[in-house]
């Protein structure tokens, strides 16, 4: 696995899904400028600052499948998977979301708004840019 984010490859914190609807809203974002991009993947409970697990995090699988079908309500033509759990030599857990790329039509956030991938960062997309 990649070391730093870019274009196809976003970190969050467990704490991003924990942490109630903001952080699922935020998630939500990086959902649908993944898609309108060309796709990638969220690894979730691996934050980009310190890029390990904590050694005492675990995942379970109701916190994938919550996880997933949250973002499914939050995201409009976004095709997300879940991936396996997965654990670091630490002995964290951590597991990713695969974003599929939107080949025929364009993501949106449940709110409407569209959100396109520049270099490691989502940025809102303006009317002229569509």
């Amino acid at each position: 696995m990649t070391k730093n984010e870019n274009n196809v490859i976003e970190f969050k914190s467990l704490k991003k899904i924990t942490s109630g609807d903001a952080g699922f809203r935020d998630l939500a974002v990086t959902c649908v400028c993944l898609a309108n991009t060309q796709g990638g993947k969220i690894v979730i409970g691996i934050d980009d600052k310190t890029k390990v697990p904590p050694q005492e995090q675990v995942v379970t699988d109701e916190i994938i499948n919550n996880s997933i079908n949250r973002l499914r309500s939050l995201c409009f033509n976004v095709g997300i998977v879940a991936g396996d759990i997965e654990t670091h030599e630490n002995g964290g857990q951590f597991f990713s979301i695969i974003i599929q790329p939107s080949l025929k039509s364009i993501a949106t956030t449940s709110d409407g708004k569209i959100y396109l991938r520049i270099g490691d960062q989502c940025q809102a997309a303006r009317r002229r840019r569509i």
